[in-house]
């Protein structure tokens, strides 16, 4: 299989990528891009076609952010520097509004030692400086490979970065710098790759199936579905609905007929017993 990571084709099996993390620490003497007030300063840079961007420090032209960002780190390949570039947010959100503070792009090398890290100011190519750490984070894989000597070195010569005439945000050339060269902290000398130990025959746990006796579980074994209902068991059903419904109906019907006599019986109790009445009293005046 082919590894595709972002730019870089690599003809190689899949392993465990290296990863550096990157830290943008502060910020100092940049340039006030506000009329009223300070500069809202934020950071971002953009990696193997992921964009990575800090929070937003309000009012400020000394801002701190110390956060970490940890970025995929092939080895053996030839890499970009990375470019970082300051903005100056503005509330007022339109085409244009973010100003820009300026950038500085800085170039890795591969002989860098891990696990060790290592920081520096880096001049903005307008004004100010940002200050920046870096951690080279090896694979396990590459580890467990003999890839680094016991110094940390790594011990297969990668191609140099490659060259960049102009391009950034604009204001003249990009301001590249190399770590470990310009300032003050040399690379590493490389040495002897360590011997990597014999592989070791890891033995293999076996395992066996055991057949089950169904007998065994007393009738408790599951329930399995029913099967599918066929056409004259759903028609069954049907019919049987229907006469459930029509039986319902004729008991509703019978008892609505039931309370209807019911009534009848009442009205016609009540005037006879109002008619005798008034036959009663008739007789009576009669009398007198």
């Amino acid at each position: 299989n082919a590894e595709y990571m972002g730019t870089f084709f690599c003809k190689r099996p899949l392993i465990a990528m290296s990863k550096l993390q990157v830290t943008i620490i502060e910020a100092r003497g940049i340039r006030n891009a506000d009329f009223m007030g300070k500069s809202d300063p934020y950071v971002k840079f953009h990696w193997m076609g992921e964009k990575y961007k800090t929070n937003v420090i309000e009012q400020d032209l000394t801002p701190t952010w110390n956060e970490d960002f940890t970025i995929p780190w092939p080895d053996g390949q030839a890499k970009e520097p990375i470019e970082f570039q300051m903005y100056d947010h503005d509330k007022v959100m339109g085409v244009g509004s973010n100003d820009k503070l300026g950038f500085v792009q800085v170039c890795i090398p591969d002989n860098v030692e891990p696990f060790k890290p290592f920081e520096g100011w880096y001049k903005l190519d307008m004004q100010g400086e940002l200050r920046l750490r870096f951690v080279y984070l090896p694979s396990a894989t590459g580890v467990a490979a003999g890839q680094f000597s016991a110094a940390g070195t790594h011990t297969q010569p990668a191609p140099a970065p490659p060259q960049h005439n102009g391009g950034g945000m604009g204001g003249g050339a990009p301001i590249i710098i190399n770590i470990g060269a310009d300032h003050g902290t040399p690379a590493p000398a490389p040495v002897a790759p360590t011997p990597v130990p014999a592989p070791v025959a890891v033995p293999v746990a076996t395992t066996t199936t055991t057949a089950v006796d169904a007998s065994g579980f007393n009738g408790l074994m599951p329930d399995y579905p029913a099967e599918k209902p066929t056409q004259h068991s759903r028609e069954e059903r049907r019919r049987q609905k229907r006469e459930e419904r029509n039986r319902d109906k004729a008991k509703w019907k019978r008892e609505k007929e039931t309370r209807r006599h019911n009534r009848q019986q009442r009205r016609q109790g009540g005037e006879s017993s109002s008619s005798s009445s008034s036959s009663s009293s008739s007789s009576s005046s009669d009398s007198d």
